[in-house]
């Protein structure tokens, strides 16, 4: 339903914003949709809102739970390029992403 939301926000020309994103990202979390937040994060990225540490580390967690570290790991690393750098909460995600996929060494 999260995905529904912002599908009729766009066929109804209302513009989702960082929190509409967030609380579909976080729902889908929540329900152990992981790759239903990932495409909210897809959406996001195309869209011309910001994306911050709040909005990432859901979706990023999500991924780390289901043992889908090399996607959460992905998603930092396209933060860290893209928009701020080094931020600390998006490097813990992922490096424990890195320790629950085994791949500590990695990290």
């Amino acid at each position: 339903q999260a995905l529904r939301l912002i599908d009729v926000m766009a066929e109804n020309n209302v513009e989702p914003n960082t929190i509409t994103y967030r609380a579909a990202i976080s729902a889908c979390r929540k329900a152990a949709e992981w790759k239903k937040a990932l495409q909210i994060v897809s959406v996001l990225v195309q869209s011309k809102e910001k994306i911050d540490t709040i909005t990432l580390c859901p979706p990023i967690s999500a991924c780390e739970e289901v043992s889908a570290w090399k996607k959460a790991v992905e998603l930092a690393g396209s933060f860290s390029q893209r928009d701020r750098g080094r931020d600390p909460h998006i490097l813990g995600a992922a490096i424990s992403a890195f320790s629950k996929g085994s791949e500590w060494e990695n990290a």
